[in-house]
């Protein structure tokens, strides 16, 4: 029998109804008997199937009770939904994979009512995410919240609050196992041992965009790392305790920590942020502030330490005695590397090295960094470089207003290198207004010293030498300005050698090299003037020869329209001795002026230039006739170089410079060339050079 027309429509609608029908029940219930989906709630029963959000009574399908019972039933890479309420649960085995997810974070909270075990244990080779829960009040040995033994466990917003451990991990231990934390925060955890929030035990552990404050432990307030490799990312600690490693404590494999923000941590021994033994641990983008420690106020370094493009301020070391400090970071026979990254107001309060500490045979690269208003009650108040074996590279960096006892900047007791730095309104109670080298070796090349100050010695640089030990200085191409001190302006020596070659060293006051005992040559510097700079230094000090300024030209007599290129240098010395600039100069960039006595006679193609390699040109071009002065100035000295000009003749020279005609014996021809000289004159030139070449007629 045929269907009629009239009749599909509605057959059509039926047949929809039935579908939507279908699918709503689907989605608050599994399929019958299927066990891939489970869910929870507290109004629930365990003997009900799990596989409905409400109760059926038609069906007897309903939610599950416990989450025990329901991560029991569901089958492997299924998933169990949590309706929000408070479970008091422990004690749950998760011995195959699956999703656990809760309706919401504040609202689905699992209690451990501190029972003794851990709410959730992850089995080995299972893999599971765990969604949207608080876990909070569990109370156990190892893993409060959570122990994963060797799984694979990934945590997504959640909140892990007030769970405590007797051992490691007051949130979570991962034993080998693979952890990802996501999203997450973690309030008030602690473990009397490590890992007051998290301790990874030989596993992979990744952290981002989760919170970690007011966890405490004994190492690793927050997170405490033994072996494995460790990222954390886009993170936040603050107000962690621990006696070592107020927030992180790194201790073997590989760490990275990026674009995270630690404020606040506090450490009763080292590394009020980070505390990083044998280790190596990268640090990028990262900020540390107000973080306290007896040494290392953010970071305590026993490894491989690179930090990069990160910002230390307000960090704090308390630590008394020798040996100690390091406001931001306490460096012990470790690495250090630092690049593009500031200290700020760091301080050794009762101590040394303001912002950095190194000791011990450590070896410390900065870079492109900034050091402003760190403070040290005892020496270097932006840096100690404390042991011989201790090595220090410094280079592209600023040092401004940092304060000391000794070595405002940087105090140096092992070997120091720095290059192309600049050294700024850095103060001291005693000596060494930037630098203070108590007998070690110092290396400065290429820098700058300006308005640096000592209250006692050497408002730049002091050399301390105490028994048969070596203190040495050498410095080359550097400039001292403005610099300020009792005895020595820019340096006092107390022992030791000390040669500065190449130099400028301007205006720091009358008394501006003081030798109290030792060896100090400072020969070939310029002093900004031509005079004998003897009455500048104190003592013993070799001055002599020192550079003066020479101003030269390649042409001293021109036409009108003609051009000259003048020079001034300070490549040479008083005893008239040249210096070719291969072996040392003056620093780039000393600013030169040229000018001219009498601008009506010609014109300069450059006014103000600065120094390269030790000279500076400008091209004089002629206008009229007359004797005129170029003038070089440099400091506080002025010199010139005479350029005669002669009058231009009716002709077509162009460059308006003598040009000689010459002969060519051999070929007997002419070369004529332009001279300026009349054509009648020439003819006549000619002529005679031929009446001698023809016979004479007989008389």
């Amino acid at each position: 029998m045929k269907t009629s027309k009239h009749l599909k429509i509605p057959l059509l609608l039926l047949g929809l109804m039935i579908f939507i029908s279908f699918g709503l029940g689907a989605a608050s219930a599994a399929t019958p008997g299927d066990n891939s989906t489970m869910y929870v709630s507290t109004t629930g029963n365990d003997i009900w199937d799990g596989q409905s959000t409400t109760y059926n009574s038609t069906t007897g399908s309903g939610p599950k009770a416990t989450i025990k019972n329901a991560t029991g039933t569901v089958t492997t890479g299924g998933n169990v939904y949590i309706a929000n309420g408070i479970y008091n649960e422990s004690n749950i085995i998760i011995d195959k994979n699956m999703n656990i997810v809760g309706e919401s974070q504040s609202g689905t909270i699992i209690n451990g009512q501190k029972s003794g075990n851990s709410i959730f244990t992850i089995a080995s080779g299972v893999t599971v995410t765990i969604t949207n829960l608080t876990l909070t009040n569990a109370t156990t040995i190892d893993g409060g919240a959570i122990f994963n033994d060797h799984g694979t466990l990934t945590v997504r917003n959640i909140k892990f609050t007030n769970n405590t451990v007797n051992e490691y991990g007051g949130a979570i231990f991962n034993n080998v196992g693979s952890l990802t934390v996501e999203n997450s925060t973690f309030t008030n955890n602690i473990a009397n041992v490590d890992g007051g929030a998290i301790y990874n035990n030989g596993g992979s552990l990744t952290v981002e965009n989760s919170t970690f404050t007011g966890n405490a432990a004994n190492n690793g307030g927050a997170i405490s790392k033994n072996d494995g490799d460790m990222t954390v990312e886009n993170s936040t600690f603050t107000n962690n305790i621990a006696t070592a490693g107020g927030a992180i404590c790194n201790n073997s494999g590989s760490s990275t920590v990026e674009n995270s923000t630690f404020t606040g941590n506090t450490a009763n021994y080292g590394g009020g942020a980070i505390f990083n033994y044998n280790s190596s641990l990268t640090v990028e983008n990262s900020t540390f502030t107000d973080n306290a420690a007896l040494n290392g106020g953010a970071i305590y370094n026993e490894g491989i330490l690179d930090i990069d493009s990160s910002n230390f301020s307000g960090n704090t070391a308390t630590a008394i005695g020798t040996g100690t400090g390091g406001g931001a970071i306490y460096n012990d026979g470790a690495i250090l590397n630092i690049n593009k990254s500031e200290f700020t107001g760091n301080a050794a309060t009762d101590n040394a090295g303001g912002a950095i500490y190194s000791y011990s045979g450590t070896t410390i690269t900065v870079s492109n960094s900034k050091f402003t208003q760190n403070t040290s009650k005892t020496g270097g108040g932006a840096i100690r470089n404390n042991g011989s074996g201790t090595t220090l590279t410094v280079s592209n960096s600023k040092f401004t207003r940092n304060h000391a006892e000794y070595g405002g900047a940087i105090c140096n007791s092992g070997i120091a290198n720095i290059t192309n730095s600049n050294f700024t309104d850095n103060n001291v109670t005693n000596a060494g207004g930037a630098i203070c080298n108590d007998q070690g070796t110092l290396n400065v090349n290429n820098s700058t010293f300006t308005n640096n100050t000592a209250q006692e010695k050497g408002g730049v640089l002091y050399n301390y030498l105490s028994g048969n030990s070596n203190s040495t200085i050498t410095v080359t191409n550097s400039t001292f300005t403005g610099n300020t001190a009792p005895n020595g302006g820019i340096f006092h020596n107390s022992g030791g050698n000390a040669t500065i070659s190449f130099s400028g060293i301007i205006n720091n006051g009358s008394n501006e090299i003081y030798n109290d005992h030792g060896m100090v040559d400072a020969r070939y510097n310029w002093w900004g003037s031509n005079d004998n700079p003897s009455n500048h230094v104190s003592n013993d000090v070799n001055v002599s020869p020192w550079l003066v300024l020479t101003v030269t030209n390649d042409n001293s007599s021109i036409l009108i329209g003609g051009k000259s290129i003048v020079t001034a240098d300070l490549q040479h010395d008083s005893k008239g001795g040249y210096h070719d600039p291969v072996n040392g100069h003056v620093p780039d960039g000393t600013v030169v002026t040229f000018n001219l006595l009498n601008t009506r006679l010609g014109s300069l193609n450059t006014i103000s230039t600065t120094l390269t390699n030790g000279t500076a040109i400008t091209m004089f071009t002629a206008a009229n006739s007359g004797n005129e002065n170029v003038t070089a100035t440099i400091d506080n000295q002025l010199e010139s170089t005479l350029i005669i000009i002669n009058k231009s003749n009716n002709n077509n020279n162009t460059n308006g410079n003598n040009i000689p005609s010459t002969v060519n014996a051999a070929t007997q021809t002419i070369s004529m060339q332009h001279t300026g000289a009349p054509l009648a004159g020439l003819a006549l030139a000619i002529l005679a050079i031929f009446s001698g070449m023809l016979p004479r007629r007989k008389q």
